[in-house]
Formats: structure tokens, C-alpha cells, sequence
């Protein structure tokens, strides 16, 4: 009875196990927005599977479209002049892989397969970039008339879509999304048509979705780099860097000058130069490669801050009679600093701030000289100084006593 029991469960475990991917084959990804001119969306469409440890031949294919019925596959001259044009374009982006069409309708063990909703592919609208391993393409035998798109694009009232493929003899596999999930162009939902091309659905093993846009893009894993936005920095700092890029095996970051800690990471520091000037800039690029050779790179901008402060009046050393005012003299602060400092004044003059302003002004008691410096910000700004000297006071001498 135990030994039954056993059995059965071992049985069930099996059944669950050879279930999975690794029976049979694996709906990975759906371009469920594809970019288009217009009104072809319905011939651009497309969806990534892999195929098991296992060949499968196409000739018992058939799949249940969200929307749609299936019409077969076709493989004719019309499909090889669009892999021929595809195939080009992946080699002038620098790719190594291929795109391929099976032969006799087999597809080989572990091969990736791109399913197309029809031969009427416009082959510029979205790109299969820098193919780094060859993958085969399949054509649904789709009329020269178009029709409906096969998916559900995006819409605020939430609903279901599926996907059902099947090689016959059980094997088979479906995957499911929200078309209200569905992700624009900036990462969010909704949005004009045009901000909607490109949404996509990945899909794990077990079939769990997570939602993309990489814009107008083939479901292939892409080759992209993003090395981040510009940034300020003082002289001398240390700033963190996160770029993010997709489909590369090596990344270096280098600049002019300064210093990345680990340079052959995405996430890395920077350390700015000493000798940066407030107000110049360092640029710095981020350069990724795949597995073909290719190298893309990005590059971000630093903008180098600092204190800054500066005369505005010109008339920083004057010369005035005892007991007069002073013309009042005004500078300015900026470049981060919060404020500034005026020392040496004598009883009389006073030194104001208003803003970003700074005035000194008053009626001097005694000559005097003094020096003003930034508050806060970073960097090193050398005082301004100035003086203020009195003039010998003009006399009358009676000489004649009469």
C-alpha cells in the first residue's frame, strides 16, 4: 500500500517536472505592439520561443492567436528576399548571428524561433539590432489584404490575452497577459499610439509576465547601453555612476581625467579631478561589448560646480575725505555657496546681504582694508579684497595776518 503510494506520487511528480520547459519548448516573449506604418500592424506582430532538447518540425504547428484564427506557414522566395534583408541589417549593427529558415520544417534542439504574423514583414520597423546567435524565423501564411492585429494592445479596462501554441502529441504551451499592464516607450502606461509601440511581454518558465518597452525593437534580447544623465560636481568629489545595458559581456567607463574605481562595472565612482575648474565640464563615456565584437557606447556629461564670487560695483579701493559715505560697493556669490563673509570693516560700514548679494557700505571711521569670502559650496575661491584710504583734508593758512 505504501509502495503504491509511493508510485503514484512519483508518477504525479513526473508528469508535473515534464511539464516545464526543458519537455518541449518555451513561449518566451510577444511583441504585442509592433511599430508600424499605420495600418500594418497585423504583418509586423511577433512572438520568441524556445525550442527543448528535443527537434520539432513545424508541420504539425498550430497556434491559438488572442485574436485571429491560424492560416499555416508559408516559406517561399518572398520569405527568404525578408530574412536576406533582415540579415543585412543585424551585420551593418554589427551583429554575428543569423536569422534562418528551417529546412524540411525542422527546428533544431535549443534553437530560439521567431514566429512572424506574416510575409508582408516590413523589415525596417523593428530591429533585431546586433544579433549575437543565429535564430530561426517562421511565416504565417497571412493574405496580402491586411487584417486585425493577433494580440490585444493596450486598454485602461483590464483583460486577459492568451497565447496557445502546440507541436501536437502534447506538446504544447500557453502564456497569458493584461493588456492594461502593457508599457509605453517611458515606462509607464497609456499614452498617445505611437507611445505604446514597441510594449512587450516576457515570460518566465513557469509562465509569469513582466511587461517592457525597448521601443521598436524584434522580441530578441537587445544590445543597448545607457550610461545615465548629467550631473554636477565639485572639484575633487566623488560621485556614484549606475549605467544600465543589455546584451554585452564586457563594460569599461573612462574619461579625460580623474578616476573610476571599478571601471569594468556598470555601477561604479568617479572621482573628480583636483585641478577641475567651476564651470568646465568632463565627459564621460560608458562603452559596452557583446559577444560579436561590437562596441556601443554613451556618455554623460559632468558639470563641474564650485563657489564662486564676484565684484559687481569696480570700485572695490577708493579714496574719500574723513567723514564722507562711501560708494557703496556690491558683490555677488553663486556656484553653491549659501553666503559670504566681509571682515576688517571699521565702526561705520556695514556689509548687507540681500539675496545673493552682498553690499558693504557706510561712513568710515579710520581707513581701512578688508576681504570677503564665499560661505558653504565647495571648491576653493580666494578672497576679494579692497581698500579705502582717506584723502589729506585741504586747509587755509591766512599768511599775511592782515
Amino acid at each position: 500500500m505504501n509502495f503504491l503510494k509511493v508510485l503514484i506520487l512519483s508518477l504525479s511528480l513526473f508528469l508535473v517536472s515534464n511539464n516545464s520547459f526543458s519537455q518541449c519548448f518555451q513561449i518566451e516573449s510577444i511583441l504585442v505592439d509592433a511599430c508600424d506604418n499605420g495600418s500594418d500592424e497585423a504583418y509586423n506582430e511577433m512572438f520568441r520561443m524556445k525550442i527543448g532538447p528535443a527537434p520539432l518540425n513545424t508541420s504539425s504547428l498550430s497556434i491559438n492567436w488572442p485574436a485571429q484564427a491560424w492560416l499555416g506557414l508559408v516559406q517561399n522566395a518572398t520569405t527568404a528576399s525578408k530574412v536576406s534583408q533582415l540579415n543585412t541589417a543585424i551585420a551593418a549593427a554589427g551583429g554575428c548571428g543569423q536569422i534562418l529558415e528551417p529546412t524540411g520544417g525542422v527546428l533544431p534542439a535549443n534553437a530560439t524561433v521567431i514566429v512572424v504574423t506574416s510575409p508582408n514583414l516590413d523589415t525596417t520597423l523593428n530591429s533585431f539590432g546586433a544579433l549575437t546567435s543565429d535564430i530561426y524565423m517562421l511565416f504565417q501564411n497571412t493574405p496580402s489584404n491586411p487584417n486585425a492585429g493577433h494580440f490585444g494592445n493596450y486598454n485602461a479596462t483590464p483583460a486577459t490575452r492568451t497565447l496557445s501554441v502546440s507541436f501536437g502529441g502534447g506538446c504544447t504551451d500557453s502564456v497569458t497577459y493584461q493588456r492594461a499592464n502593457l508599457v509605453n516607450s517611458v515606462g509607464g502606461v497609456g499614452g498617445s499610439i505611437s507611445d505604446l509601440n514597441g510594449s512587450t511581454v516576457n515570460f518566465t518558465p513557469s509562465g509569469t509576465a513582466s511587461y517592457v518597452n525597448n521601443g521598436c525593437i524584434a522580441p530578441v534580447p537587445p544590445f543597448t547601453v545607457e550610461a545615465g544623465t548629467t550631473l554636477s560636481s565639485c572639484a575633487g568629489q566623488t560621485i556614484n555612476l549606475s549605467g544600465t545595458a543589455q546584451g554585452q559581456t564586457s563594460v569599461t567607463w573612462s574619461a579625460a581625467s580623474g578616476s573610476f574605481s571599478t571601471p569594468s562595472n556598470l555601477t561604479t565612482s568617479y572621482t573628480v579631478p583636483t585641478t577641475a575648474t567651476a564651470g568646465s565640464s568632463i565627459t564621460l563615456t560608458l562603452s559596452v561589448t557583446n559577444s560579436c565584437g561590437t562596441t556601443i557606447t554613451d556618455q554623460i556629461t559632468i558639470n563641474i560646480s564650485g563657489s564662486t564670487l564676484t565684484l559687481d560695483s569696480a570700485n572695490n579701493n577708493q579714496d574719500i575725505c574723513s567723514g564722507n559715505a562711501i560708494a557703496p560697493i556690491q558683490y555677488t556669490f553663486g556656484g553653491g555657496a549659501t553666503g559670504a563673509t566681509v571682515t576688517g570693516l571699521p565702526t561705520g560700514v556695514t556689509a548687507t546681504t540681500s539675496g545673493n548679494t552682498v553690499t558693504i557700505s557706510g561712513t568710515p571711521t579710520s581707513p581701512f582694508s578688508y576681504s570677503v569670502n564665499t560661505i558653504g559650496g565647495c571648491g576653493t575661491v580666494p578672497p576679494l579684497v579692497g581698500s579705502i584710504t582717506f584723502s589729506t583734508n585741504a586747509t587755509l593758512t591766512l599768511d599775511s595776518a592782515n
